[in-house]
């Protein structure tokens, strides 16, 4: 029995067709790249103003976001506001949000379809896309 339940979880990873996203890597990205407002599944929205470093998030997804002291609302997503910051890293860029009260997330600046996404990972490497609104 637990072989074939291993199995089936292997067949779902290897069945999943979605394209990964890569780290940008090969050229610059400003802050003004960045900043403003992005979209994922579920409702996810994220918007950063460049003006002042914020941002304020709804549903985003996150991996163990409790472990880490993220804000998580009823439906087990992170939710919140506080500021970011934005930096070359290894690898490539990141947006790093910095939550009112204990926590932050990282996510890596990222190309799909030569479109900039902001890219997260959760579930030991599903991936959590927003895309630039």
């Amino acid at each position: 029995m637990t072989l074939l339940v291993f199995g089936l979880s292997g067949c779902a990873l290897v069945g999943d067709d979605r394209q990964q996203s890569t780290a940008v890597e090969n050229r610059e990205v400003q802050a003004g790249e960045v900043a403003g407002l992005w979209e994922g599944e579920g409702g996810a929205r994220l918007t950063l103003t460049e003006r002042d470093e914020r941002f304020v998030a709804v549903d985003l997804e996150a991996d163990r976001p409790e472990r880490y002291g993220l804000p998580v609302n009823a439906k087990g997503r992170v939710s919140g506001e506080g500021t970011w910051s934005f930096g070359k890293y290894v690898p490539g860029y990141q947006v790093r949000l910095h939550f009112e009260g204990p926590g932050g997330l990282t996510l890596t600046v990222a190309e799909l379809d030569d479109k900039l996404v902001l890219s997260g990972y959760i579930n030991d490497g599903d991936e959590f896309l927003l895309y630039r609104k």
